[in-house]
């Protein structure tokens, strides 16, 4: 038969379809206009065909129907209102779609709080819930019910379910008698066989469309017994496809322990995974590809669910697909006739071998066609998919259609999809028409298991999981050739949000094609299908041998000894290469590590790797113990660091020692020990003071503390040599914080109810002078040169400027509402302060005494404190429990620390290397560790509120406002020098483990 090839197949302006619900019915059923022994029939060229198509589509567009449902929901809805059920029925069947009795079988989107609230309206609408997975609910819901329930504000779009399609592309010849996959030689699993590794101890999941014949295989080509889920309700048959790939599996590993789900939708995968995951499974074969699941480049609901199988520790081996020759994907090209240009003068791209001929497609033949573009996040760029058949190759009518809303709407995807049987025997193809866009969008058209494309692009054909960055994604090659199989799907995967560019190297290795199982007969069942259990159960042989291998070993066991083939290195069509197991790795005795050492302030300690000279050979790793010297180890961990706290105080040596994975029994000698030398944390002193103590400051030179007793208008002199009140001091009507000048010679105390700030020599602890504010003075701080005091005045939202040289107020300056802590940078440049009712920090210019900045913080910031070295400011957020880390560079809050509750005033030690953080409502101070901000909580009195520490960093000095008493803190440099401890914890009666020291800074091997 001569092959003649196509032109441009519409002309006109724009796109008039003439989409009638009667042409719609009259081509529901099949028949045969055309012969069906004809393979291939003559396309015409010229504008006769043209003039005919365009006058076949010139009247008005298919309706769109209501935008929450899919575009095959609203023609059911049509045909179901206008012809009755009787003709929906009809519809139904020949659209693929499940319907029983008036019950259609839908997917509905929503939120996953939700589930049970969509799943109530579900069945207050006599429809039957299913399953969910996440915000995903599968149902069978009334036909005449689907615009109501998409009414439901928590329904945010209905649609038929995604359906997995199996990876072969053979039809089955079962045989008799049993079978081995020749891929068990191609592989070398032979010989770990041999071996005596079998995968005993490892067991698999299948997950698959169907298991037809299974029950007669047990015992023979699958193992004796096997656990088997339905979650499609319909009973394990259906198809031998899964049983076939069962079959490989055993004959790669037939020590395993086998399960066997059958699903057909994503929702349905995904109560299987999380079984799996209940089960204990350590594979997972899955030799299914969806048309539709996501924007191609790694993310969906297909690829969330690999991710939770492989944080779970589960490998999930993939099929890449089958769909090189059906799959094209590309920017739109304008016809001039908003229909899109897949080659010059053709805007139908048939379906045929590649030539510009046509190829007849059988009347009963299952076509599938699918489009997603690049707009998952606005999803405002409305595109169309139109399936044509014409009998003659001159005229041509549209066979089906997929016109979903894409304005934006909730739910909305940038998709379509038609599933038809073919009405007649002849042509088919499919035109995209841009029903309403702004710009031209990166499309991809998958016509899986329908035959070749005209026009095709083999790059980014993967079915959906198979660009799923966590999936183990399987290309096929021939068994005997080792010959890239030329369906096999190729990557990369789609760039970012599905665009045309980027995108990641898929797939990640090939397997075997064209073996021999029971199920399908012999040297035929191939595909990617037959290629991905093959890794499956190469996969659990490593297992076997390797049972504490993580799934990012067992693939890197898996490519490191695939054979390379194409181009050097990982590609697009091989991955690493063909599946092939060396036999199990050896190794040597890994050296002793040379040492351990400490960091980190807590009641757990880390020790880090500082010696990796250790080392496995052909690249596997390390695992790691270490010995606490009272009696106990940790784990076998491959991280290089591990946490203990002692119980008891004492003298313990610390040493570490390595295995290699692979080979656990072999093991290092012990490394030399670390001393370490623990003693119980504890508050040294409670020191009684006045009526609830609030702010706390300390001298300059260590000598003093400062501490305002807002209860009793005072100020309580503590002597730091021995801890005892030398003096108390009158000052204005309830003071709240103090604060000392740089030289020590004068302390300014803030009085919050008469609105005012006392001045105090403190050569002789007078009161000198009493200088007017704003109202409710809160907190002053002194510049680093002395010269000024910024007072936070809290009832009029403003900042006092001080002169210290006449204590005259000479400015004041606007910030947020309720202003309380206040810091100046060490350089003097800046002032930084809280807005309590405002939740921000101001920050004020010290130059011309102008707001520069303001940051949000926490809920009720209540105090701020700045790094030595003026690169941080730390902000206690009492409503939150948090302390919010600012970086002054660029004034942005880069953390937000938990720490105790009502979290009230801060300390910075002297060096930097802490945080001290009074928390009121539990009586405790949390110490954060400025280097990774981690944090230590213990007890101290009751409410505590202001916190003060030496210069020397020895202690700290903590006012409890509940008892009035004053706890006295020790810090890690109070105690003698290494090997030692300084108690950090405990108080208020209570204990709070224990700290460590010694000459290094850190605890490293």
């Amino acid at each position: 038969m001569e092959r003649k090839k196509h032109s441009k197949m519409f002309k006109g302006n724009g796109w008039s379809f003439v989409v009638s619900l009667t042409l719609a019915i009259v081509i529901l059923l099949p028949g045969n206009p055309a012969e069906a022994d004809d393979p291939v029939l003559p396309l015409l060229n010229g504008d006769s065909r043209i003039s005919t198509a365009t006058a076949a589509f010139k009247s008005t567009r298919p309706p769109k129907g209501n935008p929450s449902l899919g575009s095959s929901l609203n023609q059911l809805l049509e045909v179901y209102r206008s012809r009755g059920m009787a003709e929906a029925q009809v519809f139904s069947s020949v659209r693929s779609m499940v319907l029983q009795d008036d019950l259609v079988q839908v997917t509905i989107v929503t939120s996953e709080e939700a589930i049970d609230d969509v799943r109530d309206a579900v069945e207050g609408a006599g429809g039957e819930y299913q399953l969910h997975y996440k915000n995903l609910l599968q149902a069978m819901v009334p036909v005449g019910s689907l615009e109501v329930l998409a009414l439901d504000p928590d329904v945010l779009f209905i649609r038929e379910p995604h359906r997995a399609q199996p990876q072969e592309a053979v039809a089955p010849i079962p045989m008799a008698g049993s079978q081995t996959s020749e891929g068990v030689l191609a592989s070398n699993a032979a010989a770990w066989q041999t071996a005596g590794h079998n995968g005993t101890g490892v067991r698999v999941a299948v997950i698959d469309i169907g298991f037809t014949g299974f029950a007669g295989l047990l015992g023979t080509d699958l193992p004796a017994s096997v656990n088997t889920y339905d979650w499609t309700g319909s009973g394990m048959g259906g198809s031998s496809h899964g049983t076939a790939c069962a079959e490989i599996v055993y004959d790669m590993a037939p020590g395993l322990t086998m399960d066997l789900h059958k699903v057909s939708t994503e929702v349905e995968v995904g109560n299987a995974v999380n079984q799996a995951i209940a089960d204990g499974v350590d594979i997972i074969s899955m030799s299914l590809g969806w048309d539709l699941n996501g924007p191609g480049d790694g993310t969906g609901s297909l690829a969330d669910i690999i991710n939770t199988a492989r944080s779970n520790g589960i490998l999930f081996a993939v099929a890449a697909g089958n769909n090189a020759y059906e799959s094209w994907s590309g920017t739109y090209n304008e016809s001039g006739f908003n229909s899109h240009l897949w080659a010059p003068g053709q805007d139908i791209n048939y379906f045929g071998p590649g030539d510009g001929t046509g190829t007849v497609i059988p009347g009963g033949s299952s076509i599938r066609a699918s489009l997603h573009w690049d707009d998952w996040t606005a999803v405002d760029q409305d595109y169309d998919l139109y399936l044509l058949y014409s009998l003659d190759g001159s005229t041509w009518n549209v066979a089906a259609f997929s016109v979903n809303t894409q304005d934006g709407g909730s739910g909305q995807e940038p998709t379509e999809e038609i599933l038809l049987i073919a009405p007649f025997t002849g042509y088919y193809g499919i035109v995209v028409e841009k029903f309403s866009a702004t710009r031209n969008v990166c499309l991809r058209l998958f016509t899986q298991k329908s035959g070749h494309l005209d026009e095709w692009v083999p790059g980014r054909s993967l079915t959906f999981p198979g660009d799923a960055p966590d999936a183990f994604t399987v290309g096929a090659v021939d068994v005997g050739s080792y010959g890239l199989e030329s369906y096999s799907s190729r990557g990369p995967t789609f760039g970012p949000g599905g665009t045309c560019s980027g995108g990641s190297t898929k797939p990640d290795i090939a397997s075997y094609a064209n073996v021999s199982t029971v199920s399908h007969g012999p040297g035929i069942f191939n595909g990617t299908s037959a290629a991905t259990p093959h890794v499956a159960g190469g996969a659990a042989l490593v297992k076997g041998v390797y049972p504490g291998y993580t799934v990012t070993e067992l693939e890197s066991y898996l490519e490191s000894d695939a054979i390379d083939l194409g181009i050097p290195g990982k590609d697009n069509r091989y991955g690493s290469g063909r599946l092939y197991l060396t036999l199990p790795h050896s190794v040597a005795t890994p050296s002793t590590p040379s040492g351990v050492s400490n960091i980190d302030l807590d009641t757990s300690y880390i020790y880090t790797d500082s010696s990796p000279s250790s080392s496995c050979s052909q690249g596997h790793s390390l695992e790691y113990r270490f010995n606490w010297g009272d009696g106990s180890l940790s784990g076998w961990s491959s991280s290089k660091s591990a946490s203990h706290s002692w119980s008891v105080s004492g003298i313990h040596t610390v040493s570490v020692r390595t295995r290699c994975f692979v080979n656990p029994g072999i093991v290092s000698a012990w490394s030399p020990g670390l001393t370490v030398t623990t003693l119980p944390a504890t508050v040294i002193k409670t020191i009684s003071v006045g009526s609830h103590p609030d702010g706390v400051a300390v001298m300059p030179d260590g000598s003093r503390v400062y501490v305002a007793n807002r209860g009793g208008n005072t100020v309580s002199v503590i002597q730091t040599s021995d801890n005892t009140v030398t003096g108390t001091i009158s000052v204005g009507y309830e003071p709240r914080r103090p604060a000392l000048t740089p030289d020590g010679s004068y302390a300014y105390v803030g009085n919050m109810l008469d609105n005012t700030v006392s001045v105090v020599r403190t050569s002789d602890n007078m009161v000198i002078d009493t200088v007017s504010v704003g109202t409710n003075a809160i907190e002053p701080a002194v510049t680093p040169d002395g010269s000024y005091v910024y007072v936070t005045t809290w009832a009029d939202n403003a900042v006092s400027v001080i002169r210290t040289s006449d204590n005259a107020e000479v400015d004041t300056i606007s910030v947020g509402s309720g202003p309380s802590g206040i810091a100046v940078t060490p350089d003097g440049s800046y002032v930084y302060l809280v807005n309590e009712n405002a939740d921000t920090a101001s920050v004020i210019q010290t130059l011309d005494n102008t707001v520069t900045d303001t940051i949000s913080v926490g809920r009720f910031p209540r105090s701020v404190a700045v790094t030595p070295d003026g690169n941080y400011a730390y902000v206690t957020n009492r409503s939150d429990d948090t302390v919010s880390v600012i970086r002054t560079l660029d004034n942005t809050v880069i953390d937000a620390i938990s720490v105790g509750d009502w979290p009230m005033g801060l300390a910075v030690t002297p060096d930097g290397s802490y945080v001290y953080v009074t928390n009121r409502n539990d009586n405790t101070v949390s110490i954060i560790q400025t280097s990774d901000n981690a944090v230590h909580t213990f007890s101290v009195g009751s409410d505590p509120l202001g916190v003060g520490v030496t210069p020397d960093g020895n202690y700290a000095y903590v006012a409890n406002s509940g008892d009035d008493t004053v706890s006295v803190i020790g810090h890690l440099s109070e105690l003698p020098a290494s090997p030692s401890l300084a108690p950090v914890g405990g108080g208020g009666g209570g204990g709070g483990g224990c700290f460590i020291s010694n000459s290094t800074n850190g605890f490293n091997w």
